[in-house]
């Protein structure tokens, strides 16, 4: 191949290629045409060249708008949470000029070499034969795998869309099927058209995440000010996270790989420089405002992609207007597969133009072969995330970041680099492949590691069930992994284990063998997060003191200055005692009033036990200042600063101090972790629980919508690492003379294990996970009773449970199976109210009113999850009937207030005059003076949302997790 004239300034290669580029076209299309004999052959020569040579710079910049910006700009926010707002500030703009010059050289070589009309031919310029075919590889592999990542990505959209019970298979062909029929059109301008349409839907939806988050911070207490995001990066942040951050953000300024396609259709390739430039200036103004802002509203919870930080019906609405970038961007990546593929099949025929009908034939074939392909090795491929992930790091920085400086050195550059027309080009091209030689070697380290973490913790990418939402895996609720692609696109896939194995007996705990590593360090971030935002409103508080006393100083100083007689010396009054002294006086308040007000709060239910040491256990905790003791404190303050006759900024103080200190000490703990798996250190892990327990209460006492769930999955992850020998149920031996404190530690561990049990259970309504704990273990072993510290009766706790891990199960299994588990259930509810009911029966008059109440709202749910599949079973508003009959008949000294769960569960399934009855009841407890120190009002909420969506919808159910749904929350009922 003979190479065309050279020269040292590139801008004279710009100067003459729009003097003479349209009159070069023309003769290229002439004498392409005399290649071939006839007269039909040469019309379809030149009509085929002209037909792909129409491309203008707009053009050109909407098609790499097209490839560059998708749904990877709502992953810029996650980024910002991780590198802080100054560093995601500085990332974006510095990687977006850095990406803007790479690209400028890769024009440079197309405008020296137009015979380049793909990525692979610079290969060949580079490294001859042994490049090309590099090259080659490489190139079709990332465009097929970035197509595959986006046919998952439409599936996903659909099913977090529509929410249907489709298997996501079928979901999976209908998006491979878009992708095709968008990638038909061979031409790159017609395909510019249609990226007019995805330009403004991706605007649209980074606007509604905006707006929407926007909305959320707003009514959250405190506004604004209230967000927990940080101008600097997360404490303890990792190398690996940092990395991944990063990577993040220079993959989301990816777009070289295609553009020796792209401009191998410009009617004026000097015009390139208008279009970089612009897409440049686009991408770093879009990407640092959507990184910023959202971050800004969200804070250091922001998800990704960012649009699953709003609520769900914003996020199927996000989703929905995000379907034409999802499938458009998906497509132009097999658009250029398929030119490359095609034009290299027949490159000295007629065919390679596509206006013959052998050239549509073979263009369709490869077209249907590229897509296939590329869905298939998405859906079957065990470890398409993570391949995805480590194949972005190896070679999408080598296209868009270290490769064009090379091209550089050995394709534009005239003489040595050091000449002085050479030395700032060298500067800068060296300043560029060192930037992008470091995301090649940092960002595949971090691709793997995250790999080796993901594997160590049991997880993967398989699913090979038809999940109702791979969103959300099936028994941990965690925002969607990360993955390194092209596009950035955001995606989870995971697998229901022993999905088959569906029977009401079984607990679901048995399917999670090992979590992801990541549960404590979620629960670190939260608690950051939490202190951060305490510091603010402390902060502000003290400022408000601080100006009141200098202002009342000051008016004291001149009232005496004018009063005081000249030459008199006042004195101060001597102290009577200290703020250290005050301080410890306060505390032991707040400890009596716990033991004696709030305790009986928490646990209404709680059977005290005189002859194993009562709450000997707690004192005895509280005492030894764990996160436990703060925790205690903090609930005190709350409650007397809550239903104070007077508030007092030294009151909101108090609490927020009292708050921040849990927190820290907590996780000091988690960080440490000084709760190891050794029955020697029960002590440490149980105080961690307790505070912990505490903690979650905090959230519950305000609604329990918040916050609770990065605790609770903390505590469970806790759990799990522990081994059977490390829970010791049995009695201590009386001989001991540690024998009172071991049957201490022995009713804590009861009491804590029964505590978290009874919110793994119920937990499931609002987040549609299914129980984790091994409750069947420890229930059906009788080494906890849950009717001493809950109210409600094992069997029956069992049963619930049952019946949310069937809940969750009940989309894949077929209709026969389902209808015997949902029979065996009810028969099993049942036996526990005869039993409960039973004179001979051990529970207490109060508990078994409490396990009556929950039975009969268990069996409301257990009919409604059969009318959610339309299995046979009684109609669940008439079962709610009966739990109105339980209700009037309950001792009048049964507090409702630890009853929130079987009254939301009724209460939202009532129908008139059920439906008044439950309005009446719930009015009348919200009006009572410590209602408020309880979540009953959120299932009040739940309650009246459901209603109002079933007089609007009547087709639906409009269950209470149908309803939380629909407000965005995730209420823990307890």
């Amino acid at each position: 191949m003979s190479h065309p004239k050279t020269t040292n300034d590139s801008d004279v290669i710009v100067a003459g290629e729009k003097q003479d580029g349209i009159h070069r076209q023309a003769s290229f299309s002439e004498a392409t045409a005399q290649m071939f004999q006839t007269d039909l052959e040469k019309e379809k020569t030149i009509q085929g060249t002209a037909h792909f040579q129409r491309l203008g710079w707009k053009r050109l910049t909407i098609v790499l708008i097209v490839q560059a910006i998708a749904l990877g700009s709502l992953s810029l926010p996650g980024a910002f949470a991780t590198l802080g707002m100054v560093a995601g500030v500085i990332s974006c703009i510095g990687i977006g000029l850095i990406a803007m010059y790479a690209s400028y050289m890769v024009g440079l070589v197309k405008l020296k070499y137009p015979d380049v009309d793909h990525y692979v031919d610079a290969g060949r310029l580079l490294m001859g034969g042994f490049g090309d075919k590099l090259f080659a590889v490489v190139f079709l592999g990332l465009l097929i795998l970035a197509t595959g990542s986006h046919c998952l990505t439409g599936t996903i959209a659909l099913v977090k869309i529509t929410g249907s019970s489709v298997c996501t298979i079928a979901f999976g062909v209908i998006s491979a099927v878009i992708l095709m029929v968008l990638a038909i059109p061979p031409s790159f301008t017609e395909i510019a058209i249609l990226g007019y349409i995805d330009f403004i839907s991706i605007i649209l939806a980074i606007g509604i995440t905006m707006i929407a988050t926007g909305i959320q911070r707003s009514d959250v207490p405190g506004g604004f000010s209230s967000s927990t995001w940080s101008a600097w990066p997360q404490d303890d942040l990792s190398f690996t996270q940092a990395l991944t951050a990063v990577s993040n953000i220079v993959f989301s300024y990816a777009f070289a790989a295609a553009q020796f396609s792209f401009m191998s259709e410009m009617h004026t390739p000097a015009d390139f420089t208008k279009s970089i430039v612009t897409l440049g200036l686009t991408e770093i103004v879009l990407y640092t405002i959507t990184g910023s802002v959202i971050y800004a509203f969200v804070g250091q919870e922001v998800q990704s992609p960012a649009l699953l930080s709003a609520s769900p019906l914003v996020s199927k609405v996000a989703f929905g207007i995000a379907l034409p970038v999802i499938y458009i961007s998906g497509s132009i990546n097999a658009t250029v597969a398929c030119r490359f593929i095609h034009g290299r099949l027949y490159k000295n025929t007629i065919t390679r133009f596509i206006n013959t009908r052998k050239g549509w034939i073979t263009w369709l074939a490869v077209v249907a072969f590229v897509i296939f392909l590329s869905w298939v090795i998405a859906e079957a491929i065990p470890f398409f995330s993570e391949l995805l992930g480590i194949c972005a790091a190896l070679f999408i920085s080598g296209f868009s970041f270290w490769i064009p400086p090379i091209m550089w050195f050995f394709l534009l550059k005239e003489g040595n680099w050091y000449d002085k027309h050479n030395v700032k080009r060298a500067v800068c091209n060296c300043i560029v492949f060192v930037v992008g030689f470091f995301v090649f070697i940092a960002g595949t380290y971090a691709s793997i590691d995250q790999i080796i973490a993901k594997f160590n913790g049991g997880s993967n990418s398989w699913h090979e069930d038809c999940t109702p939402d791979p969103l959300l895996p099936p028994s941990l609720d965690f925002p969607p992994c990360m993955l390194n692609s092209e596009l950035d696109i955001h995606i989870s896939r995971s697998c229901p284990e022993d999905a088959g194995a569906v029977g009401p007996v079984a607990s679901d705990t048995e399917d999670v063998t090992s979590h992801p590593p990541n549960l404590l360090q979620e629960e670190l971030r939260r608690i950051k997060s939490a202190v951060k935002q305490n510091f603010r409103r402390v902060k502000t508080i003290q400022n408000r003191q601080l100006a009141r006393s200098t202002a009342q100083a000051a008016q004291v100083s001149r009232a005496k200055a004018t009063s005081r007689p000249r030459g008199e010396i006042t004195q101060s009054p001597a102290p009577v005692g200290t703020s250290t002294t005050n301080t410890i006086f306060r505390e032991a308040q707040y400890l009596v009033h716990y033991l004696d007000y709030i305790f009986p709060i928490q646990y209404a239910f709680y059977v005290d036990a005189p002859d194993q040491g009562g709450r000997g256990w707690l004192f005895f905790l509280l005492e030894r200042n764990a996160p436990l003791r703060n925790a205690a404190l903090t609930l005190s303050a709350f409650h007397q600063h809550t239903f104070s006759p007077y508030h007092t900024e030294n009151q909101e103080d108090e609490l927020l101090q009292y708050h921040t200190k849990a927190l820290q000490e907590l996780r000091q703990v988690v960080r440490h972790r000084d709760v190891g798996a050794s029955a020697d250190n029960i002590e440490e892990w149980l105080k961690f629980l307790a505070g912990g327990m505490f903690l979650i209460s905090f959230e519950v006492f305000q609604g329990g919508t918040n916050n609770w769930q990065a605790h609770f999955n903390a505590l469970v992850s806790v759990i799990l690492d522990l081994t059977s020998s490390d829970f010791d149920f049995d009695a201590s031996d009386p001989s001991s003379p540690d024998f009172d404190f071991q049957r201490g530690m022995n009713t804590a561990q009861k009491f804590i294990l029964s505590n978290l049990v009874w919110i793994d259970i119920l937990a499931p309504l609002a987040t549609g996970t299914a129980p984790r704990l091994p409750y069947h273990d420890w229930l059906n072993a009788g080494n906890i009773d849950m009717s001493r510290v809950m109210g409600c009766s094992n069997c029956i706790m069992i049963a619930i449970g049952d019946m949310m891990a069937l809940d969750l199960k009940a989309i894949i299994v077929d209709s026969g199976t389902l209808k015997i588990a949902i029979d065996d259930l009810e028969k099993r509810i049942r036996d526990g109210i005869d039993a409960a009911l039973d004179g001979g029966s051990l529970l207490t008059p109060t508990n078994r009113s409490v396990t009556h109440l929950f039975a009969t709202a268990a069996l409301v749910q257990l009919y409604t999850l059969a009318s959610e599949h339309n299995i046979t079973s009684p109609d669940p508003h008439s079962a709610v009937s009966r739990v109105v009959e339980v209700l009037d008949n309950l001792p009048p000294h049964v507090s409702l207030r630890g009853t929130p769960w079987p009254l939301c569960v009724a209460g939202s399934m009532a129908l008139p005059p059920n439906e008044q009855y439950f309005d009446n009841l719930l009015t009348k407890l919200m009006d009572h003076a410590e209602a408020d120190f309880t979540n009953c009002g959120t299932a009040y909420s739940v309650m009246q949302n459901a209603w109002k969506q079933r007089r609007r919808d009547p087709s639906r159910i409009w269950s209470a997790r149908q309803s939380m749904e629909d407000m965005g929350i995730c209420a823990l009922l307890i």
